[in-house]
């Protein structure tokens, strides 16, 4: 697990007001997540744990399946990083946000 420093980004948040974004948040964990978010970032980047849900459901789904259809199989792998997505949404408090 990564090392976080809050009380820096709280300074920087407080010096500058500019939103501020968590490059490489994938693998931080769900309490990193959610602190940095109280700490003032905005923006947390997840793309590779969208990646590995869609691979690890790829790898379970052939194993199960081996002649899984195609097109299916590329949906419903969307489907497994779009429900991380979601997680992350849900953890960092901004369900229900969007605007």
């Amino acid at each position: 697990m990564p090392t976080f420093h809050f009380d820096i980004v709280e300074k920087i948040k407080a010096a500058t007001g500019a939103a501020l974004v968590l490059h490489g948040g994938s693998g931080a964990g769900d309490d990193n997540m959610r602190r940095s978010v109280e700490a003032g970032i905005n923006k947390i980047n997840v793309g590779t744990d969208y990646m590995i849900a869609q691979r690890e459901f790829v790898a379970h789904a052939l194993a199960e399946n081996p002649d899984y259809d195609f097109p299916t199989l590329m949906q419903d792998s969307w489907t497994a990083g779009i429900d991380t997505i979601k997680h992350y949404i849900e953890i960092s408090g901004s369900a229900g946000k969007a605007r």
